[in-house]
């Protein structure tokens, strides 16, 4: 789910959110769902949510997606290492 989907549903009836209030929230929400929660920014994995993806979502959010996860935490912790093999190798 992109971002801008939840900015779209927050924004509406009955929560009516504000603009500026969206980034620090849905940064809040991925924060305290790091374990459940699959971050990608232009469609890459991103094994920590850092402050540059922060930024991206404060610029534009759709460069942010979210997917939920249903991994054991070898599972995770792998799927983790093979992101940053493929970095370092970038």
């Amino acid at each position: 789910m992109a971002i801008s989907e939840i900015y779209s549903l927050w924004q509406g009836q009955p929560y009516g959110v504000k603009d500026g209030l969206l980034p620090i929230l849905v940064t809040a929400f991925i924060l305290s769902q790091q374990k459940t929660l699959a971050v990608y920014r232009e469609g890459i994995f991103r094994a920590h949510f850092d402050d540059v993806d922060v930024e991206y979502l404060a610029k534009d959010p759709t460069t942010i997606q979210l997917r939920w996860m249903d991994l054991t935490e070898m599972s995770r912790k792998l799927l983790s290492g093979m992101a940053e093999i493929v970095r370092t190798l970038d």
